[in-house]
């Protein structure tokens, strides 16, 4: 390729097909640039090509710059991070390319007069896209910080991105990647913005409140009330205007908790998420207040409660705070107020994590685990009576608390048993979805942190929120598809898809029984069996599934 193939008008009238990509890999004749300003278009899509080797300036003001292919790795790897000591503090869990896979070089001549020449010494040894995937170009990583710096999250980012298919830039071979690399925008675009949206720095405590009051007013997005103790505001509870429905009809079960350093002002977010029909956690109802006492948040409750008055929850999932459970009891009084009694779980993984740090016996720890998953009151008060009899004579202050938290009265919150009516009690026995919003919007927001004011709170949790809208809707447009399971048995068509997968999998583990020759002992009555899947979803588990093929039982839609 010679200099007057390239063009010179304005960076906006060049060329952008994938072949003149190409042509800037391997540059075997120099390529000529009569302004700085086309160079720069090109190189912001070819970059990632190159790793930058030396500078040399000259007397009469050109520069020569030396480039080394991507894949050459010329550069000593950083290791591990030491202190002044020598220790190691950071341990860092990547995996080193190897070197010296091509030994292309580049040489760039910028001249006084602004003309820019490049070109290369030997083709590559490798194809174009193996530097696409290591690295993005500069172009692609403005179009995504563009994005992120609009607060969007890095689902809306990748559908903005498939969207986009006029743009030039978008439209880049190395972008199919990118729309699947999530990990990309999370951990490189999103630190390099944090702390750049001034408009969530916080300004004082009065002008924060104030701003996040402007935003809420706004009655088309929110519902919200401002928590008083006495004078003083300790709290703010909203509720997306589209998720209320939602919160009436589904929010039969919740789980509620708080996440810390949320702002510069150290309030807590409390979030409340629960399941709809397809499977899919949603939240819209939120709370920040200034402690975690347990006055202060049976007053946000209240406040919520008043925000959606037709919302009559039957049970709460919590973690193993005792403000959060005396707080549900003072704002939800049951029947002595004329209310639906709202009975309140602990989560499965925080009582172990509870029981392995205070219980140091081994023996005793093993027997309240039984006691936990026990499915009826008489195996549980069982292995609750054993544990205290492993309790070793020198550990008094242990049998104390095993009687006094880890007794049969108070297994009515923390032991399965007591969950074994619901189906969707035992299919939720952990918080873990409300960890999960937690963790999207500390992770994947740039509005939130100890240096963030009230807004940019308010307006993180709405990008979380919009980000599951559009879980929900690709959910609703993928339910009750047809698959080879719903062939077979029409009547399960009925299901949503997720149910449909769970199921696929008992078929799968049956037909794999059968062509073993194995022969179950567990004999069921159809469509009925005593598993722990039938147990959960009252359907189709591979105990039926395998007699429905031995003896040829049919599953109709009645059962």
């Amino acid at each position: 390729m010679n200099s007057d193939q390239v063009h010179s008008g304005e960076s906006s009238d060049l060329p952008t097909s994938e072949l003149s990509r190409n042509q800037f890999f391997d540059i075997l004749h120099p390529i000529k640039f009569s302004t700085i300003n086309q160079f720069d278009y090109w190189w912001d899509q070819t970059d990632n090509f190159w790793t930058h080797y030396t500078t040399k300036p000259w007397k009469n003001g050109s520069v020569t710059l030396t480039y080394f292919c991507k894949l050459k790795g010329h550069r000593k790897s950083s290791g591990r991070n030491l202190d002044e000591d020598g220790n190691i503090h950071i341990r860092r869990h990547t995996t080193k390319h190897p070197k010296n896979l091509c030994e292309t070089k580049l040489k760039v001549y910028k001249y006084a007069d602004g003309t820019v020449e490049m070109k290369t010494n030997i083709p590559h040894s490798h194809a174009m896209e193996e530097c696409d995937i290591r690295k993005y170009p500069n172009a692609v990583r403005q179009v995504v910080q563009n994005e992120v710096s609009r607060g969007l999250s890095s689902d809306v980012i990748k559908k903005v991105l498939n969207q986009s298919k006029e743009d030039q830039i978008v439209n880049l071979p190395c972008v199919q990647y990118l729309r699947k690399d999530s990990q990309f925008i999370y951990n490189q675009v999103y630190p390099t913005l944090v702390g750049t949206r001034t408009e969530f720095t916080s300004q004082g405590f009065d002008q924060d409140l104030l701003a996040a009051l402007s935003e809420l007013d706004d009655e088309a997005k929110y519902y919200y009330r401002v928590v008083q103790e006495g004078t003083t505001i300790v709290g703010l509870v909203w509720v997306l205007k589209q998720f209320k429905d939602l919160i009436v009809k589904h929010g039969i079960l919740f789980q509620m908790d708080s996440t810390h350093n949320i702002n510069i002002h150290g309030w807590n977010l409390f979030n409340f998420v629960y399941r709809d029909k397809y499977g899919i956690w949603l939240s819209g109802a939120h709370m920040l207040l200034a402690n975690e006492r347990e006055n202060t948040i049976s007053l946000g409750l209240l406040a919520l409660k008043e925000l959606l008055p037709t919302w009559n929850p039957r049970y709460a999932l919590v973690d193993d705070s005792a403000a959060e459970q005396k707080a549900l009891r003072m704002a939800f009084r049951g029947v002595e107020a004329g209310e639906q009694e709202l009975d309140v779980f602990l989560c499965v993984i925080h009582s172990f994590r509870t029981m392995k740090r205070r219980i140091p016996v081994k023996s005793v720890r093993q027997a309240l685990h039984s006691a936990l998953r026990s499915r009826t009151r008489l195996g549980c008060e069982e292995n609750i009576r054993r544990a205290i009899e492993r309790c070793p004579e020198g550990y008094p202050s242990l049998l104390d608390y095993l009687r006094r938290e880890w007794n049969v009265q108070n297994s009515k919150k923390w032991a399965l048993w007591a969950r074994d009516h619901s189906l969707i009690l035992k299919q939720t026995t952990s918080t873990n979805a409300v960890e999960a919003f937690h963790k999207q919007l500390k992770s994947h927001t740039n509005m939130v942190g100890k240096l963030s004011n009230f807004l940019g709170v308010v307006k993180a949790v709405e990008l979380v929120n919009d980000t599951a809208m559009i879980r929900r809707q690709k959910a609703i447009q993928t339910s009750r598809k047809e698959t080879w399971l719903t062939e077979k048995y029409d009547s399960l068509k009925q299901l949503p898809s997720t149910m449909q997968q769970l199921l696929e999998s008992e078929y799968v583990s049956a037909q794999n029984l059968f062509n073993a020759g194995d022969e179950t002992d567990r004999i069921v009555s159809n469509p009925t069996c005593e598993c722990n899947f039938f147990s959960k979803y009252l359907l189709p588990c591979q105990h039926i599934f395998y007699q429905e093929i031995l003896h040829g039982m049919l599953i109709y839609v009645e059962h």
